[in-house]
């Protein structure tokens, strides 16, 4: 698919293509999104998802990453098999040490499918969405300005 110095993508398997756009869209995002950045802070969820019906933990793996006023979840699911339904906790501590408000119904934008959902920001209250095969999501909360 390379030649003469230039890559070609008429040249690739479907496969191929959709995985190269699924690796531009998330480097697109590490320029683009703060939270995603050096300057972004990580929290690993995993201690406040065990496995069990509703959330895989040996083949799911889960975090937050914020910035200012931009708060990321990002699930990555390592299975050959979609998942209808996940379940996600973020934890008291989070919320505490973040300074994350407390919204009964966010809304979330998915920043790598663009869909969007109305999730509760409650500690330890489930977020529920669905997991594609192999993939992921990043779910983008853009949280209330102190005092709004």
């Amino acid at each position: 698919w390379q030649g003469s110095g230039h890559y070609d993508t008429r040249h690739l398997l479907p496969r191929e293509a959709d995985l190269r756009a699924r690796y531009a869209r998330v480097l697109t995002l590490l320029h683009s999104e703060a939270a995603l950045g050096p300057q972004g802070r990580f929290y690993d969820l995993m201690y406040a998802n065990p496995d069990g019906p509703c959330f895989d933990g040996f083949r799911t793996y889960v975090w937050l990453r914020q910035h200012g006023r931009e708060l990321l979840l990002l699930a990555a699911h390592f299975a050959d098999e979609a998942r209808d339904r996940t379940e996600v906790r973020i934890p008291a501590h989070a919320f505490s040490f973040w300074q994350i408000p407390q919204l009964p119904a966010a809304t979330a934008t998915d920043l790598l499918t663009g869909e969007t959902l109305a999730l509760p920001l409650k500690p330890d209250t489930p977020l529920v969405f669905s997991l594609p095969a192999r993939g992921g999501r990043i779910w983008k909360f853009t949280l209330p300005e102190t005092g709004e």
